[in-house]
């Protein structure tokens, strides 16, 4: 008797604690089961202000196109641009790239490391693309404002000037101009088809 009572086997440990610690491990994949339905309420938190952010985001970058063509268009249908002419122009184009740039910034830079995959990566290279054709249309267009600054186009728009006369690679600037904003567009489309689809995927929106 004395060897049953002190005997260590597991068929002598009481049924009460076996039956407790049961419960304790039910109870335990229990919480764990609901919790991958229901969620943690912190967790839930996290994700709908996450997504409230990433949505206003989204609307300001693609907000920011219609200013860019707006502002295109303001060049493109008028037939002598003055210094009026081109600092409205020059507004629409600020804002555009204010809605567009300050998100950039702002929210998706800093997020880049916790985010980083493949079609992040190709989104990145899209608007960096975009970016390097804005500074081929500037290095442009800052040369050919300061030609017709010197000739005072602006001031007297009227004059009949040819501009490829005004300096010799004015032709050239003119190209890079042209070639930098259609860069800038076409890079910049690409860019937010694809962060519109990473939303989608991330946030599940559609389904």
């Amino acid at each position: 008797m004395l060897k049953t009572l002190f005997d260590p086997s597991p068929s002598n440990v009481p049924a009460a604690d076996s039956d407790s610690d049961a419960d304790t491990r039910s109870a335990t994949e229990c919480e764990l089961s609901v919790g991958l339905f229901v969620g943690h309420p912190e967790v839930d938190s996290r994700m709908v202000s996450d997504l409230a952010v990433a949505t206003v985001i989204a609307v300001l970058v693609t907000a920011s196109f219609p200013f860019y063509l707006y502002g295109a268009w303001i060049m493109i249908d008028t037939e002598i641009v003055t210094w009026g002419v081109l600092i409205y122009h020059l507004k629409f184009i600020a804002v555009g790239l204010t809605l567009n740039t300050v998100p950039v910034v702002v929210w998706m830079i800093p997020r880049v490391a916790d985010q980083f995959g493949g079609l992040l990566a190709v989104h990145a290279f899209f608007g960096l693309q975009a970016y390097a054709m804005l500074l081929v249309a500037l290095t442009g267009i800052v040369r050919i404002l300061q030609v017709k600054l010197t000739h005072d186009l602006y001031a007297e728009p009227d004059r009949e000037v040819a501009l490829d006369d005004l300096h010799e690679n004015m032709g050239g600037w003119r190209r890079r101009l042209r070639v930098g904003v259609f860069g800038y567009v076409f890079f910049w489309l690409l860019a937010w088809i694809l962060g519109m689809i990473r939303y989608a995927l991330r946030y599940s929106v559609f389904w």
